[in-house]
């Protein structure tokens, strides 16, 4: 018998593959990537946790943590952005890994674990626009929206 993980995560697969054929959506098109994937999880009520990696402590990682402490009205853009759930994270082009494997990606040298509020906090940071990459298209979520249906 398939655990309820096993059976999310082979929903997500072929999802997750058709977002990888979308232009730089790892470039500015992880944190809608995870949005999708949340909306996915929260459906088929599984815990998850976003976690958004940073390679250092710079000024989007301070953006970001002054408005998780309501000092600030916008978070800023991670260096990536996953989701975890349970000892596994699913990250937008590369699937789903085991989550001891987050510790080698520089992209995670510091990590903000979301567990609350995780589509209003995405909402909020992907609303900042000049944070994120603009490699990504946002002309292409119709595309994204359409491999998670």
């Amino acid at each position: 018998m398939k655990s309820k993980y096993s059976e999310v995560f082979e929903i997500l697969r072929p999802k997750l593959k058709k977002a990888d054929e979308i232009c730089c959506i790892n470039s500015g098109g992880c944190g809608f990537v995870a949005l999708e994937i949340h909306k996915v999880l929260t459906e088929h009520r599984i815990k998850h946790t976003l976690i958004y990696g940073f390679r250092a402590k710079n000024e989007y990682f301070n953006n970001t943590n002054d408005y998780i402490n309501n000092k600030s009205d916008k978070p800023s853009a991670p260096s990536h952005a996953v989701i975890a759930v349970g000892n596994k994270y699913i990250i937008d082009s590369e699937g789903i890994k085991p989550y001891y494997a987050l510790k080698y990606d520089m992209r995670f040298n510091i990590k903000i674990f979301i567990r609350k509020n995780k589509r209003e906090f995405l909402k909020a940071s992907l609303s900042n626009k000049k944070a994120w990459n603009q490699a990504f298209n946002r002309k292409s979520l119709k595309e994204l929206r359409e491999a998670f249906k």
